[in-house]
């Protein structure tokens, strides 16, 4: 059974998609922007996304670009951007298929059979041989490194884990300040100037940082808290 997650803001048209996928067999859940598909991704294995453009916050090119680098999940985008320039992007920044509104949703159920599909096959075929699994050499440095391109951050294991826009950004900005502490003000000014006064916000985000590395890494997050100031980390270098 497919597991998808519907990300649309629009919350009745969210809940048509989802209703209709559901009846196809799909477990469908759905979300009403970038930061509760992250947290949705943290704790489901999920299959595909069905992807608006215009959400809250993080757009959907973005979403697309970053979950491209997760194998065997398919991104189907569902938007009124019809303009060829919107569809011809869309594809090249990670969406397996893209679908202008008003969709059938028929149509919608197909396109999502048939992008995961592909997606399972292309993820098996690029698998290594069993002996050569895990962590490459040239991964296991013994440093902590954020990698740009790929928006992940490897540790000295050789292990990695890949990162939301949120968690780049904060992690980009505290490797830019080696040693340094940077205040929350200019973290929250970086990612999200509308919201630069909610240090809740932030804190969140490290704080699902700090369990996805030890979930997925091993190792607790080289990064530190300084009281009244903010953040700063030692141990990681761009890479």
């Amino acid at each position: 059974m497919l597991s998808v997650a519907v990300v649309e803001d629009e919350t009745d048209l969210r809940e048509e998609i989802c209703e209709f996928l559901a009846l196809s067999g799909m477990v469908a859940r759905g979300m009403g922007s970038a930061e509760e598909l992250d947290d949705h991704l943290l704790v489901h294995a999920c299959d595909a996304v069905v992807l608006d453009v215009n959400l809250p916050g993080e757009d959907g090119f973005r979403i697309a670009r970053r979950l491209g680098t997760r194998d065997g999940l398919g991104v189907v985008m569902v938007t009124s951007r019809a303009a060829l320039e919107d569809r011809v992007h869309g594809l090249r920044t990670g969406a397996d298929a893209y679908m202008v509104k008003p969709v059938d949703l028929q149509e919608l159920v197909a396109t999502v059979e048939s992008v995961c599909r592909r997606t399972k096959r292309d993820a098996s075929a690029a698998l290594p041989p069993p002996a050569a699994q895990g962590p490459s050499v040239e991964d296991c440095t013994g440093e902590w490194r954020l990698r740009r391109l790929g928006w992940e951050l490897v540790g000295p294991n050789g292990q990695f884990v890949a990162l939301t826009a949120a968690e780049h950004d904060f992690l980009g900005h505290l490797v830019a300040a080696p040693g340094l502490p940077v205040s929350r003000a200019d973290l929250l000014g970086a990612q999200a100037p509308a919201d630069s006064g909610d240090l809740r916000k932030l804190d969140a985000v490290v704080r699902r940082l700090r369990r996805k590395v030890e979930e997925e890494i091993g190792l607790p997050l080289p990064v530190r808290a300084v009281h009244g100031v903010g953040y700063t980390a030692t141990e990681i270098i761009a890479g």
